[in-house]
């Protein structure tokens, strides 16, 4: 399937594109400052939201499942960070 054949407009394929080389450098630089962490995993998990709303509403359900594992786990993975760093103590104080 070819992305003239899905029903969102074409700037969305590269807002997500950039969304995705933004998040991937937060995520590895998390290893050395954990505030960036948490910052690259909340934006690659909401990247694959709209992945998996795209896959289940204009594809077929097979397409569908594999992205919704992937939020799991980005899920999963920003949660971790989140409380690695302590992030819920920094927005209260």
């Amino acid at each position: 399937m070819s992305i003239d054949a899905l029903t969102h407009p074409h700037w969305l394929m590269h807002l997500a594109g950039g969304m995705e080389l933004i998040a991937t450098p937060l995520l590895l630089l998390g290893f050395w400052n954990p505030i960036y962490g948490p910052l690259g995993a909340a934006l690659l998990t909401a990247v694959m939201i709209g992945a998996c709303y795209t896959n289940f509403t204009q594809r077929p359900a097979a397409y569908g499942w594999g992205t919704l594992v992937l939020v799991i786990l980005c899920a999963t993975l920003a949660a971790h960070f989140a409380m690695l760093t302590n992030i819920h103590y920094w927005y209260l104080s």
